[in-house]
């Protein structure tokens, strides 16, 4: 019995790496549709250095639909930049 249940932790943990190392980071089908989106580099390369879709801030549709309503792409940085747990740490 003990085993079994030790058996069921580690395959948890192992399950929890797994999907928090691939599943929030940015891909390179997000970075096309960001760029598709009007999306400048520079503003692409705030999302990328303050680590905005791993950090759920905002997700890849929230920034495009950001876009799409006429916000600027400097107001957009400030945005991203102020929203990121790494401000904290500067």
């Amino acid at each position: 019995m003990m085993f079994r249940w030790i058996q069921t932790v580690i395959f948890l943990l192992v399950c929890l790496v797994v999907s928090v190392g691939t599943g929030f980071c940015l891909t390179g089908a997000e970075v096309v549709q960001l760029k598709e989106a009007g999306i400048s580099d520079a503003t692409i390369q705030v999302v990328v250095r303050e680590k905005i879709v791993e950090t759920r801030a905002f997700t890849v549709q929230e920034i495009i639909d950001m876009k799409k309503s006429g916000i600027g792409e400097e107001t957009l940085q400030v945005l991203l930049e102020e929203a990121s747990f790494l401000r904290q740490e500067k």
